[in-house]
């Protein structure tokens, strides 16, 4: 076992996956891949953050397009639940992508989180 890895939590993680199969390695990739993992928020919180930023646009992004515009506050928790960050995180996401910029892909029209029209 690597001797950078000294959280108690990491440690059985690891010991885990080295008992894994091939398709249970193979599904645990996909699955890691698809959504930043707890584990790399505690080791490198800039590439979770990175992550959990573009899961946050891509989930807002398919919700509004299955079920419409939510409240501002809704989003956030939306977003704070899928992404497992907390509520002010997620506002300060849905904040920083809904800036009145061509590159924000949402706007916040009567308090609902709308995707922005391409001008």
């Amino acid at each position: 076992m690597p001797k950078d890895i000294s959280h108690p939590r990491l440690k059985k993680q690891l010991k885990a996956a080295q008992n894994y199969s091939d398709e249970q390695k193979a599904k645990r990739t996909k699955q890691m891949a698809e959504k930043p993992s707890l584990s790399l928020k505690h080791t490198d919180l800039v590439a979770f953050n990175q992550g959990a930023e573009k899961t946050a646009v891509q989930y807002l992004t398919e919700y509004i397009q299955r079920k419409g515009s939510p409240m501002f506050n809704t989003a956030c928790s939306l977003i704070a639940l899928e992404v497992n960050v907390s509520t002010e995180t997620a506002k300060r996401y849905l904040q920083k992508y809904s800036v009145d910029h061509p590159k924000a892909p949402f706007s916040i029209q009567d308090g609902y989180v709308k995707i922005r029209q391409k001008e």
